[in-house]
């Protein structure tokens, strides 16, 4: 789930939880979202924003390597600027 996790999005997570989750995973959330699935006992795992679109991209660049090979495609991770304590 991507920005659903946020209050600003229209639909909210709304469409998420019609599909009665056990855990969200996003990469994006604020706290009224947040505070919901707490307050309905579902997890939330928040993995960041860059870090959620690593997975898509790293296979973007794959594919653009494959498709023209005498392209130079670099797919550069964009390293967290923060340390979980």
């Amino acid at each position: 789930m991507g920005n659903t996790g946020c209050a600003h999005y229209p639909g909210g997570l709304a469409p998420v939880l019609r599909l009665n989750p056990d855990a969200i995973i996003t990469g994006e959330v604020d706290e009224y979202p947040m505070r919901a699935a707490l307050d309905m006992g579902i997890s939330m795992i928040h993995v960041g924003h860059a870090r959620s679109l690593t997975p898509g991209l790293e296979r973007l660049a794959a594919r653009l390597r494959g498709q023209f090979p005498d392209l130079c495609v670099v797919f550069y991770e964009n390293p967290r600027p923060w340390t979980a304590v």
